[in-house]
């Protein structure tokens, strides 16, 4: 999944025509950063998947190469309209709280078990609250359960969470 993303965003920078030097600097973040995003061997914040978004590119298509690389310019019609895939806020939100989590407790993941991570705790959310105010309400919620989660798991052998 993170190979993935990261040819989805390399892809974009592409079509823009930028090099990796200007593109970092449209989205807010250090060349290194942008480098190892599209090495594969970081996660883009959720915070930088909204940079991308605000360019015009579409949240859905990054994370699960769905629909199109840009964001639909002409409204669907009103007989049939598709859910997004991704909440890209709640998305964030939850991918924030993961990365956030694990740093203060000291566990460190590979790069592809922290993304699984993130989307294995955004489908909870999803299945906790119908809609985005009440999955941003549930972010305590979901960092308390992930502390009593990541603490159990580096008590377990075999859990593969590790001290960092």
């Amino acid at each position: 999944m993170v190979e993935a993303v990261s040819n989805r965003l390399r892809e974009i920078r592409a079509a823009l025509g930028l090099s990796q030097l200007e593109m970092a600097g449209k989205i807010g973040i250090s060349l290194g950063g942008l480098r190892k995003i599209e090495q594969g061997t970081h996660v883009p914040s959720g915070e930088t998947l909204l940079k991308y978004v605000e360019l015009g590119f579409d949240a859905d298509w990054i994370l699960t190469g769905v629909r199109t690389m840009h964001r639909l310019t002409v409204e669907p019609s009103a007989a049939y309209r598709a859910p997004p895939l991704v909440d890209d806020v709640v998305f964030q939100a939850v991918t924030d709280a993961v990365l956030r989590v694990h740093k203060e407790l000291g566990v460190k993941l590979p790069m592809k078990a922290t993304i699984q991570e993130a989307v294995d705790r955004y489908n909870l959310i999803c299945q906790q609250a119908d809609d985005r105010d009440e999955r941003l309400a549930l972010m305590g919620w979901l960092e308390i359960r992930l502390r009593k989660d990541l603490s159990a798991a580096k008590s377990e052998p075999g859990t593969g969470k590790r001290s960092a």
